[in-house]
């Protein structure tokens, strides 16, 4: 992976852990308004990958995976420690 690449992915996932955060600690449930439309991440056909199992596919079944989450869990803090860029089931320190 690429320098350029690298930071691509680092920024996505950034803005990725950004959105979850605000709609873990934010009152307004419009998930909607907390999404970085710049930054690409909420595609029609995502897919939710944890632990290289799909367990979300699509962007409507992403936000009902949130609402369901945020009525169990709310509110909720994320500290980001690291993050480590999982190309071709390598990780890479971004």
């Amino acid at each position: 992976m690429n320098k350029s690449s690298r930071n691509q992915l680092k920024k996505l996932t950034e803005g990725y852990i950004d959105f979850m955060s605000n709609v873990g600690s934010l009152e307004s449930k419009d998930y909607l308004e907390y999404i970085n439309t710049d930054l690409g991440i909420f595609q029609a056909n995502i897919a939710k990958i944890e632990n290289g199992k799909e367990i979300v596919k699509g962007f409507s079944a992403l936000l009902d995976q949130l609402k369901n989450a945020r009525s169990f869990a709310f509110p909720w803090n994320i500290k980001t420690f690291d993050i480590m860029c999982d190309v071709e089931k390598k990780h890479v320190s971004c």
